[in-house]
C-alpha cells in the first residue's frame, strides 16, 4: 500500500547523532594519493579519516566538521559526545559509550558535514569514522575539540575580575581493542580513556517543557525518533539514545509537579536532511532504503500525547511493504495527535499504512 502526499499540507486529524555503546574497531594504516585523498594501505578497506576539523556554524548549537577524502570510503560516521555527559553517565555508574553519539552519512564526495541541535557553551569531543558498507566496521580518526559559542547575551555583563573557568579536559585516544566478529551487524564505537571527574546526577540545567503545559519540546529529527524510547511520555528513558537527543536535561525534563504526558513540536522538520530535494542514502534516516522506523508499534503502542502546534514535517519517507501499522506513528492508543501538518510524504507498508498514523 502506498500513500503519496505531494506539494501541499495534510492537517493531522505526523532525529543524525544515534547512540549506541559497543565495542572499538582496529585501526589500519594510511598513506595519501597522488590526488590529495587518504588511501588505506590495506587495499580491503578504507583508511581512517585524517585532517578532522571542529568549527561553530552560523548560530549557536550547530558545528560543521570537516575530514580529509577517503577513497574506497561507502560511508562516514560521525561521532561526537559532551564533556557534561561523559561526567553524568559515569556517575550513573554506567560506561562513558551511552553519551556518545553518531549519525552515518554515505559518501557523496563531501568532506564536512553540519551537526544542528548541540548545547551551546558545551565542551564536544569529534570523530570521524569510515566505513567500506553500511554495517562495516569504522576505522576512526583523531579526535577533535571544540567548546561551543554561547548563545549571544542580551545585555553586557559585568566585569567582576574574576578569572574565567577553564574546561575541563576531555577523552582521548587509547590503543584499539580487538575488531568484532565480522557477522556482527552491531557497529562499533571508539573507546577514549575518559579523564573527566564524574559530576553529580541530575546537574544539566536545560529546561524541556519551558513552558510547563506537560508537553516535551521537540525541535529536531533526532528528538522525533527518541520518542520511541518514551512512548508513555513522561521524560524517563534508560536508552541513551533519548540522553543524547535531549543532552543537558534537568531532573525531569523540567516537567511540572503533575509531570509530562507527552510531546509537542516547536519547529518544523524536514527528513530531506541532504536538503537534495529527494529521499536517498545521503538522508539521515534513509536505512538503506526502508526510511523512517514508526512511533510505535503492536507490540509497544504509543500511548502518549503529541501536540504539533501547527508546525510542519516534510518530506517523510517509509519503504518497509511487509510491515502492518506503518506511518509516522505506526500503532497508538489512548492518544491524542493534533495539529500536525504533513508536506510531500512518501510511504508505503502492508496494512493500515499513512502519512501520520
Amino acid at each position: 500500500m502506498l500513500t503519496k502526499i505531494r506539494n501541499g499540507t495534510l492537517p493531522a486529524a505526523l532525529v543524525t547523532v544515534i547512540a549506541l555503546a559497543l565495542a572499538t574497531a582496529m585501526w589500519l594504516g594510511a598513506g595519501t594519493g597522488t590526488d590529495g585523498a587518504v588511501r588505506a594501505d590495506d587495499d580491503s578497506a578504507p583508511a581512517a579519516p585524517a585532517g578532522v576539523t571542529a568549527v561553530d556554524g552560523d548560530s549557536p548549537g550547530i558545528v560543521v566538521v570537516g575530514w580529509d577524502a577517503v577513497v574506497g570510503a561507502a560511508y562516514y560516521r560521525i561521532g561526537w559526545v559532551a564533556s557534561d555527559r561523559i561526567a553524568a553517565v559515569q556517575a550513573a555508574g554506567r560506561d562513558w559509550q551511552d553519551a556518545f553519539a553518531f549519525a552515518d552519512v554515505a559518501n557523496l564526495g563531501q568532506t564536512a558535514h553540519t551537526l544542528p541541535d548541540l548545547t551551546p557553551g558545551a565542551r564536544y569531543a569529534f570523530i570521524i569514522g569510515s566505513l567500506d558498507s553500511r554495517f562495516g566496521i569504522a576505522r576512526w580518526s583523531e579526535w577533535a575539540y571544540l567548546t561551543l559559542a554561547e548563545v549571544p547575551a542580551t545585555s553586557c555583563p559585568t566585569d567582576t575580575g574574576e578569572p574565567t573557568a577553564t574546561p575541563p579536559p576531555m577523552p582521548t585516544p587509547t590503543p584499539p581493542a580487538p575488531t568484532p566478529s565480522p557477522t556482527s551487524t552491531r557497529a562499533p564505537t571508539p573507546t577514549p580513556t575518559p579523564t573527566l571527574q564524574p559530576a553529580p546526577v541530575g546537574t544539566g540545567n536545560y529546561d524541556y517543557d519551558a513552558d510547563q503545559d506537560g508537553l516535551i519540546e521537540v525541535a529536531s529529527l533526532a528528538q522525533l525518533a527518541a520518542i520511541r524510547a518514551d512512548l508513555n511520555g513522561d521524560g524517563v528513558s534508560p536508552a541513551p539514545a533519548y540522553a543524547a537527543a535531549f543532552p543537558n536535561a534537568m531532573p525531569g525534563m523540567g516537567c511540572p509537579a503533575a509531570g509530562c504526558t507527552g510531546y509537542e513540536l516547536v519547529a518544523d522538520l524536514d527528513f530531506d536532511t541532504n536538503g537534495n530535494g529527494e529521499a536517498d542514502a545521503g538522508d539521515a534516516y534513509w536505512n538503506d532504503g526502508a526510511g523512517w522506523i514508526p512511533i510505535g508499534g503492536e507490540a509497544h503502542k504509543f500511548t502518549a500525547d503529541f501536540d504539533g502546534n501547527n508546525h510542519t514535517i516534510a518530506n517523510l519517507y517509509i519503504n518497509r511493504s511487509r510491515t502492518n501499522y506503518v506511518g509516522l506513528f505506526g500503532y497508538a492508543r489512548g492518544s491524542s495527535i493534533v495539529q500536525v501538518g504533513m508536506a510531500s510524504a512518501v510511504v508505503s507498508g502492508s496494512h493500515h499504512v499513512g502519512g501520520l498514523i
